[in-house]
């Protein structure tokens, strides 16, 4: 019985041995990651979304920043900007601190992140769901949020990430009848931030997402 046992372990590492390769092969993507080929929507009881803010994550993308970890920070409990414990949140609201607690999903609907060699696009909040991004004028409840991860107080976006926010910009766009003077940066209402950064140039999004009128 105890070979067998033997037998069994070392057939399981040899299984994952060549999931773990296959996956290599295929450069197979996190739920919910899309290349740029393969954008698919689901616009299923859909709010009547009139704007789109852009953001970026401040901070080096695959980092401490990427689309798992903010899900993973906006879904925690939180103090002074640090992830917590349940049993530690009540301990600090015992003692009359303000924490945060735990937000329904990650506060974008749409994001854009480097996996590997390749951007891909993350899905977030679905778009029945009010967002958790802009809480100034109200705009959670009437603009689509989409988060370019990295930091571009300190570099530029790519041509790439620009062709990319703009396809993904222009379907919601046609769906909902955006216009394009609708497309904001998050610092148009939250103009203590940056965000989506300095060297983020907004009219090379917009020129991009012109050049797909009618697409």
């Amino acid at each position: 019985m105890r070979k067998f046992y033997v037998k069994l372990l070392i057939f399981a590492k040899i299984v994952e041995v060549i999931k773990s390769f296959l996956r290599k092969i295929f450069k197979e993507k996190p739920n919910g990651a899309q290349p740029i080929d393969t954008l698919t929507i689901d616009f299923t009881d859909a709010r009547k979304w009139e704007y789109i803010i852009i953001h970026h994550s401040k901070g080096p993308d695959k980092k401490t920043r990427d689309w798992e970890g903010i899900r993973r920070y906006h879904t925690s409990w939180r103090y002074k900007d640090i992830i917590i414990s349940y049993e530690r949140a009540k301990e600090l609201k015992a003692l009359g601190k303000v924490v945060e607690s735990p937000w329904k999903d990650i506060g974008y609907q749409w994001g854009i992140e480097l996996i590997g060699s390749q951007y891909v696009y993350r899905r977030g909040r679905k778009l029945h769901m009010r967002g958790a991004h802009c809480y100034q004028n109200d705009m959670n409840s009437k603009a689509i949020g989409i988060c370019v991860l990295g930091d571009y107080d300190v570099v530029s976006p790519t041509e790439e990430q620009i062709k990319m926010l703009a396809k993904l910009c222009r379907r919601l766009m046609n769906h909902f009848n955006i216009p394009i003077t609708h497309i904001k940066r998050h610092s148009d209402y939250a103009n203590y931030k940056s965000c989506p950064g300095e060297k983020f140039d907004l009219s090379r999004l917009i020129v991009e997402i012109e050049k797909l009128k009618g697409v």
